[in-house]
């Protein structure tokens, strides 16, 4: 894939001394999302951005998904109802703000892939299983610290067991658990010792409550965000690619409150992350994940995501409005930037951000139209020469 170096159509350069809109084509390679991308961008315009970027890299057959803080990514209307587009792409969209479930439920319920070996990869389903209990714990409203957290060491034992053992629990099962756990001591600590019946009666009342609720999903639900379900192509009928139309999966949460809307979305990413670091590396990018306003989600699986997607082939374009409400390492480690009209703080980007340069930003972010893009690609092992700065407007 990288070796005939797909082009992607961003829209046309603008000629910032005549204000003139050139015949000079913007674009990028597919190879650039590999290092990963932030978008500073506000209002309508990151809506548009994002269509526009997400929207070519389907055309070039890599999957994409995408948290839509919004509800405008990918609707029939945004893409114009193009032909092309819907022969070509699948677009399935999830309203978990609605009552519509997308099946988390299986993430806490379900034991992993039974190919994966506890005896092989112990540590990393315990690292998956640590991060559920966080995402959990954080909704409730409970500590959620591994480290000092005694909820947290019970519901990962629990999780443990059943997984060890294939076994697929209930919210029922959860419950009597959490009253009943299965093992009778932690560490030199008779389990009542270490977290009293009353204490455990909290957390199985928070968390029976939340299982009742429609972010939470059912039991029966199928496994929608299997990770590699995600990224096979559409197969079934339509389209003009023999092999299936390329996936795109919507997440929009735009109807959660934002801690339904973390729990949520930290619990598709954790799928990810665990399909990710399961699987071998690879030279080209597999999948493109688009994460709209970034700074309201819970910084560390996004920043998980950034850490082990490269070599996973997974390209993570982040966006946001507030730049300085990004923690630092998320853009140390973007390669690509684009920056929109009007945003504020463009001052942590320098300096923090490979993608972005001082002299580009002094020069040219100040005089930037509205409706118009400051695209800024950073240094790679495989780009001799780092690309001026290019100033352009999306296509009509």
């Amino acid at each position: 894939m990288f070796g005939r170096a797909p082009r992607l159509i961003l829209g046309r350069e603008l000629d910032l001394a005549a204000h003139v809109i050139t015949d000079d084509v913007a674009d990028l390679a597919l190879r650039d999302f590999s290092s990963h991308a932030v978008l500073v961008t506000a209002g309508d315009d990151a809506s548009a951005l994002a269509n526009q970027l997400t929207g070519q890299v389907l055309l070039q057959d890599v999957p994409c998904i995408i948290f839509d803080t919004r509800g405008s990514l990918l609707t029939e209307a945004a893409m114009r109802s193009d032909a092309e587009f819907f022969e070509r792409v699948s677009v399935t969209r999830y309203d978990p703000g609605s009552g519509e479930s997308a099946g988390i439920f299986a993430a806490y319920m379900a034991p992993p892939d039974s190919s994966i070996s506890w005896q092989r990869q112990g540590d990393l389903l315990r690292d998956h299983i640590a991060r559920l209990c966080r995402s959990l714990l954080d909704r409730l409203g409970l500590p959620s610290d591994p480290a000092t957290s005694r909820e947290h060491v019970l519901l990962a034992a629990i999780f443990e067991s059943a997984w060890r053992a294939g076994q697929r629990i209930n919210p029922a099962d959860l419950v009597q658990m959490i009253n009943h756990p299965p093992l009778s001591r932690v560490g030199e600590f008779d389990m009542d010792v270490f977290i009293p019946t009353e204490q455990r009666t909290t957390l199985a009342l928070a968390f029976s409550e939340l299982a009742s609720s429609g972010i939470f999903g059912h039991a029966d639900d199928a496994g929608v965000i299997d990770a590699a379900r995600l990224l096979q192509p559409d197969r079934s009928g339509g389209g003009t690619n023999p092999a299936g139309r390329t996936r795109a999966t919507v997440f929009d949460v735009s109807g959660l409150d934002s801690r339904d809307r973390c729990f949520f979305a930290s619990t598709v990413m954790a799928q990810l992350l665990l399909w990710m670091r399961l699987k071998s590396g690879v030279p080209h990018l597999r999948c493109v994940v688009y994460i709209a306003d970034a700074d309201t989600f819970t910084p560390e699986p996004v920043q998980a995501l950034l850490r082990f997607g490269r070599a996973a082939g997974f390209g993570i374009v982040v966006h946001t409005e507030r730049p300085v409400e990004l923690v630092p390492d998320m853009l140390t480690r973007v390669g690509l930037g684009i920056l929109g009209y009007g945003v504020d703080g463009l001052d942590v980007l320098v300096g923090t951000c490979p993608a972005f340069d001082r002299d580009a930003l002094a020069e040219r972010a100040p005089f930037l139209p509205e409706h118009t893009f400051l695209l800024c690609v950073g240094p790679s092992r495989d780009r001799p020469q780092t690309p001026l700065p290019t100033i352009f407007r999306l296509p009509d």
